[in-house]
């Protein structure tokens, strides 16, 4: 809801007005980048926290015949599901959920699934745990910054709404905050044949490198 509302509030403002029947908060470019940092910072730590213990279970839990590193967790409602974990050394590790399976007999069912979780409680601590990291982790960061990218856009066709697509500059810097980002128009815009002034778009390349490459 808050990332909905976020939205709303800075992009769509009439529509936060009829919602809530209140002004909305005035975000400025400044506060919202700072808010995107912040989130950024926090989803980094939680993306890493998951990265490491997918790390620790490779080390701990022996692969199968297929090597995979397998896990498991509950879900609600007393399903039983596992991770199935891979490791690539080229391209680092990818993971799988499913659910596993007893017998559709009541009675045998149930003691196949206890024997199942007595027999394996390491690996249902890893896959418990995992889960919860799992759910800890967010991208209300990369929410944020399609905020200001969509609002970025707003500014600067309303800075060039003038100008021929084919006279606006191939690159424009532009400062959120204390960084300076670098924007230009996105390749349909460019390559649209567009003469007038009616249709833009702008997109947000990347950050501003100090770094400068030698040939």
């Amino acid at each position: 809801m808050y990332e909905k509302n976020l939205g709303v509030n800075f992009l769509r403002k009439w529509e936060f007005e009829c919602k809530f029947k209140r002004d909305p908060k005035s975000w400025s470019f400044k506060e919202l980048h700072d808010l995107y940092f912040r989130a950024k910072e926090r989803a980094d730590k939680r993306r890493k926290e998951f990265s490491e213990f997918i790390d620790m279970i490779i080390n701990e839990v022996e692969p199968n015949e297929k090597g995979q590193h397998i896990v498991y967790f509950h879900r609600d409602g007393g399903i039983t599901c596992m991770y199935s974990i891979r490791k690539d050394d080229y391209f680092g590790f990818s993971y799988s959920t499913n659910q596993v399976n007893f017998s559709k007999d009541v009675v045998k069912g149930r003691e196949e699934k206890i024997e199942f979780i007595l027999s394996k409680q390491k690996q249902f601590e890893f896959g418990e745990e995992l889960r919860r990291l799992e759910k800890m982790k967010s991208s209300f960061d990369r929410h944020v910054f399609d905020i200001i990218g969509q609002a970025l856009d707003e500014k600067l066709c309303e800075r060039y709404k003038k100008v021929k697509n084919y006279n606006v500059p191939k690159v424009i810097k532009v400062k959120l905050g204390d960084v300076v980002y670098y924007a230009a128009l996105d390749r349909d815009s460019r390559n649209s044949g567009n003469s007038g002034y009616d249709w833009k778009r702008f997109e947000i390349l990347g950050k501003e490198q100090s770094d400068i490459i030698e040939l």
